[in-house]
C-alpha cells in the first residue's frame, strides 16, 4: 500500500477553506517562489486526469539543457534530471490510470537522481551535478527560462519541495473565501499562491 501524505491545515489563517484539491484544465500553472538547489527533492500528491504534461518543474535550455522536473509522457511517468553534463530523461515503464491517485518523489542534481512511484523505486542513477538554477519551480507546468510551457491536467493534494535538505515548500490546496479564488497555500512561508496562466482550476 502506497504512503499517503498527511494533510495539516493548522497555519491556515482565517478567510482560507482547505480544499481535497485544486484541478488543472491544461491552461493554468503557478509560479513559486522556489529555486533548484544542488539536491531538489519533490514530492507530489495526485490525481492523474488527462494524458501529458508537466507535473512540476523547470528546465533551462539556456544553460545546457539542465532540468529537475516530473512529467506524463502520455500517461508513464516521467523524469527530467540533472545539467547539460551530466542530464537524461527517464520514461518508467509505469502507466498511470484516469482518476487514479499516486505519490510521486524525485531526487535531482546531487549525488543520486531518483524516482520513486507510491513509495517503489522505479529509477536511480548516480549523479556528480552541482548546477544551481535561477529558474523558479513552476506547478501545472514547466518554467523554461521564464516560460509555463507543457501545461498539464491533473488534481494536487499536496506537494513538498526540498532544497539541500531544507523543505522549502508545503503546498496545499485552499480556497481564499472573500473571491472564491482557489490556489495553494504554502505552510512554510504562509504564502497564498494563485493561477498564473489562463482560466481558472476547479477544485473540490
Amino acid at each position: 500500500m502506497r504512503r499517503q501524505m498527511t494533510i495539516s491545515a493548522g497555519g491556515l489563517p482565517s478567510g482560507y477553506t482547505q480544499l481535497s484539491y485544486i484541478q488543472g484544465t491544461g491552461s493554468q500553472h503557478i509560479v513559486t517562489d522556489i529555486y533548484s538547489g544542488r539536491k531538489t527533492n519533490v514530492s507530489l500528491d495526485m490525481t492523474m486526469v488527462g494524458s501529458g504534461g508537466i507535473f512540476v518543474g523547470w528546465m533551462s535550455a539556456a544553460n545546457n539543457y539542465c532540468r529537475s522536473y516530473i512529467a506524463a509522457a502520455d500517461y508513464n511517468v516521467s523524469l527530467g534530471y540533472g545539467d547539460g553534463y551530466n542530464s537524461g530523461y527517464y520514461n518508467s515503464s509505469v502507466r498511470m490510470s484516469v482518476n487514479g491517485r499516486y505519490l510521486l518523489e524525485y531526487q535531482t542534481l546531487s549525488g543520486s537522481h531518483w524516482l520513486k512511484i507510491d513509495g517503489n523505486t522505479d529509477f536511480s542513477s548516480a549523479s556528480s551535478s552541482t548546477y544551481i538554477t535561477t529558474q523558479k519551480f513552476t506547478i501545472f507546468a514547466r518554467n523554461v527560462d521564464g516560460t509555463a510551457n507543457a501545461k498539464s491536467k491533473y488534481k494536487l493534494h499536496e506537494l513538498y519541495i526540498s532544497i539541500d535538505d531544507v523543505l522549502m515548500g508545503h503546498f496545499i490546496p485552499v480556497l481564499r473565501t472573500s473571491d472564491s479564488k482557489p490556489g495553494l497555500w504554502d505552510l512554510v512561508t504562509s504564502t497564498f499562491y494563485t493561477n498564473a496562466g489562463s482560466g481558472e482550476f476547479s477544485y473540490a
